[in-house]
């Protein structure tokens, strides 16, 4: 924990849950989008993010994790769209300052 907070990293944030931290940052993560893509990338989060990843803490969520949730909503048939909003939003959660970037 430490070295986390050496690297910049809030030990606060290190330690919740992805679930706890992105109710924490929705706000900021999601700033400046146009109001009616909101509710696509509200309810990716709440249906398919939270329950597939909100239990791991977010300095424990690696690519591979994401890779699995994705695959997971592709096998359940989310429709292109929805996998994106779904994954958009647990990236910009991770990563606020990224976003657009990836």
């Amino acid at each position: 924990m430490v070295s986390a907070a050496q690297g910049g990293v809030d030990p606060v944030a290190a330690t919740k849950r992805l679930a706890e931290y992105g109710d924490s940052v929705m706000t900021l993560a999601l700033r400046g989008l146009e109001r009616k893509t909101l509710d696509p990338y509200l309810a990716g989060w709440r249906k398919r993010v939270v329950p597939a990843l909100g239990h791991i803490p977010v300095r424990m969520i690696t690519n591979g994790a994401v890779d699995r949730a994705v695959h997971g909503w592709i096998a359940d048939e989310c429709s292109r769209s929805t996998v994106k909003n779904s994954q958009y939003t647990a990236h910009v959660c991770c990563f606020p300052r990224t976003r657009g970037n990836g």
